[in-house]
């Protein structure tokens, strides 16, 4: 599959299509009846939305993440990320709050901000201080935000999943910390073969 592009005499946009066909999927499930039959299932509980705020956050999110991390790493690595990151955070939850209901894809978005602070630190995002936000750099933001997940599961009296999202943080560190390595194992046995056809 190719990305998505759109052309006019002064833009070109690229769009992921991991990322648009995952923002069409979230759609589809919250203006239908599956958004509320989807919500006991395992996994396919990630489509799902609790309101149009939770809804347009998520998706604006993905937006800007998923295009930033799947433009640059391609659509396996992007998959791979969302299978993952959705799966484990998931089991996680459940594990931990058995019985409870979790909806929203909220889990991946922390796992692309974290394949982020791994693959492009430097890159900007926007970090929340309350009602705003400013830009940071992702290798700053990342852990903040991770750690801020981590500590509200166990004080904020709230119906986030706080837990799920820094899983899926885990998950986008390790899915990103594996990506580099295999990168590197390739770089380096491209160039030992490059030396051997040399002799």
């Amino acid at each position: 599959m190719e990305d998505i592009e759109f052309h006019s005499e002064e833009i070109e946009i690229h769009l992921g299509k991991v990322t648009v066909s995952l923002i069409v999927a979230c759609l589809v499930v919250y203006l239908t009846p599956l958004n509320r039959y989807l919500a006991p299932i395992p996994l396919l509980s990630s489509l799902v939305h609790a309101n149009p705020l939770h809804l347009f956050y998520n998706l604006l999110n993905i937006f800007i993440f998923g295009n930033l991390v799947e433009l640059r790493f391609g659509q396996r690595f992007t998959l791979i990320l969302l299978m993952f990151s959705v799966a484990v955070s998931d089991v996680t939850f459940r594990l931990m709050y058995p019985g409870v209901i979790v909806v929203g894809i909220s889990d991946y978005i922390y796992a692309l901000i974290a394949a982020a602070f791994i693959l492009i630190p430097r890159a900007k995002v926007l970090f929340p201080i309350g009602a705003f936000a400013i830009p940071m750099p992702v290798r700053i933001a990342g852990p903040l935000l991770a750690a801020g997940e981590f500590l509200l599961n166990f004080v904020a009296a709230d119906n986030v999943a706080h837990m799920s999202h820094f899983a899926g943080f885990v998950v986008g560190v390790a899915v990103a910390l594996f990506h580099r390595m295999k990168n590197r194992a390739e770089k380096e046995e491209r160039k030992h073969l490059s030396e051997d056809d040399g002799f």
